[in-house]
């Protein structure tokens, strides 16, 4: 174990298979007994890096490691010895296992951000590159990874210009105004987490395979099960993805179920429709409450930040990341939210289109003129509900406040705030969907 470079929480480690075996065993049983199986030789390194909350590991297709500032610019740019830029450019994003913290995977479209997907603890993430090129492809992604997630954001409401102010005297490098939106909660909560002396920092463990394991893949038959590991995972990492002729199909029978009502729904209805089909089915993530893990962000200090310094009034410091359903066994319920739709396309529009969403995918699903493949347990099962703040007249809505009763994970935090209460307020909540998937 040889430590390469340590700076401003950065840390890069060369390590070979015995100093880091254990830990790969913890995160990733499956890959673990392939490498054991393989038995990696004293040349085929590794490399552990760690990256402090929000921070870059690619953008937009380059990958990054630090400068001798400890700067996190593009590998081509960064002026580590080249013995270490070379083992890790054997392709645009190296094959990297998170060991210990979760990762989000995001594009920017139009000065905003999509999330593509969201990555737990000993999952893997350049698989896409690295069987490209065990396949002779070469493609260059043009998408974005951050230690941790993007997207989190406080449930209520964290605008308020006085409690913004004394945040800004403690943490000078916040910005002048408060966030207008949820998409600028990141940002602020990554500049509380930098500018905060801790004896044990947030940090996300990345380990990185170098080039050896790559060279002469053709020829190197030994690594064949750990090739065949990569394919594999690839396969289960994009299946839902590589669905689409399903997802096609499936979209055109809502279209034929749509025309033979005679409805012509606004493209707003559409773009929601559609999203909803795509959260169901598990290719893009909805949201869901943050648990006490800080496996995506450092919770704990962002919400003591918030009620001590900021001086959130009687509400939960509630936190809310992107995850998928069913991406464990445990997320079995996501949150889709029309006041914050992640939509790359469409105005929002609030007139009430909750019957017309319900109804449609149900005569859809249920007319069942389609046989999908194994995506079609989520589609059949699933169940919607709708909720907004404001009470609605016809009763086809939900009250939100209901929620912490339908949904405990909305209470997490009250053992520790026992006389705070759930922010049924919160705009987030106006016109939010609730996707579950029965136990």
């Amino acid at each position: 174990m040889t430590i390469l470079f340590e700076k401003n929480g950065i840390q890069l480690t060369e390590l070979c298979w015995a100093d880091i075996r254990q830990a790969v065993k913890t995160v990733n049983p499956e890959l673990f007994e392939v490498l054991e199986i393989i038995e990696p030789k004293s040349n085929e390194k590794l490399i552990k890096v760690t990256y402090p909350f929000a921070s870059s590991i690619t953008n937009d297709g380059d990958f990054y490691l630090p400068n001798l500032s400890g700067k996190l610019v593009p590998l081509a740019l960064s002026d580590l010895s080249n013995n270490i830029k070379k083992s890790l450019d054997y392709i645009p994003i190296p094959l990297g296992l998170l060991l210990n913290k979760g990762c989000e995977v995001f594009v920017h479209v139009n000065n905003k951000t999509t999330t593509l997907n969201i990555l737990q603890p000993g999952k893997l993430f350049g698989l896409f590159e690295i069987t490209d090129l065990l396949s002779d492809i070469s493609i260059r992604p043009p998408w974005c990874v951050a230690a941790g997630a993007q997207s989190i954001f406080m449930l209520p409401k964290i605008s308020d210009a006085i409690g913004h102010k004394k945040l800004k005297q403690k943490f000078s490098s916040l910005p002048t105004t408060p966030p207008l939106c949820f998409e600028d909660h990141a940002h602020l909560f990554e500049l509380i987490d930098k500018n905060t002396p801790q004896s044990a920092p947030w940090h996300c463990e990345v380990l990185y395979f170098t080039r050896p394991w790559f060279e002469s893949f053709k020829t190197k038959k030994r690594l064949a099960p750990f090739y065949h590991y990569l394919f594999k995972a690839r396969h289960r990492q994009g299946i839902h993805a590589l669905s689409e002729s399903a997802i096609h199909l499936t979209w055109q029978n809502i279209l034929l179920t749509l025309g033979k009502r005679n409805i012509k729904p606004r493209p707003y209805l559409l773009d929601t429709l559609r999203r909803l089909l795509h959260l169901i089915i598990g290719t893009v993530p909805g949201f869901v409450v943050a648990d006490h893990s800080e496996t995506f962000a450092p919770t704990k200090l962002v919400q003591t930040e918030y009620l001590n310094t900021y001086g959130l009034k009687k509400y939960l410091p509630t936190l809310m990341h992107p995850e998928k359903l069913l991406a464990t066994p445990k997320i079995k319920t996501i949150y889709y939210s029309l006041a914050c739709p992640l939509l790359q396309e469409s105005i929002p529009d609030y007139k009430n289109p909750t019957p017309l969403i319900d109804d449609t995918i149900q005569e859809a699903l249920y007319a069942k003129r389609l046989t999908i493949p194994d995506i079609s347990k989520n589609l059949y099962h699933v169940r919607l509900d709708y909720f907004h703040t404001n009470k609605d007249i016809y009763n086809e809505i939900q009250n939100a406040a209901i929620l912490p009763s339908l949904d405990p994970t909305f209470e997490n935090d009250k053992n520790l705030y026992k006389d705070r209460v759930f922010c049924s307020t919160s705009s987030f909540l106006n016109g939010v969907i609730k996707i579950t998937f029965p136990a």
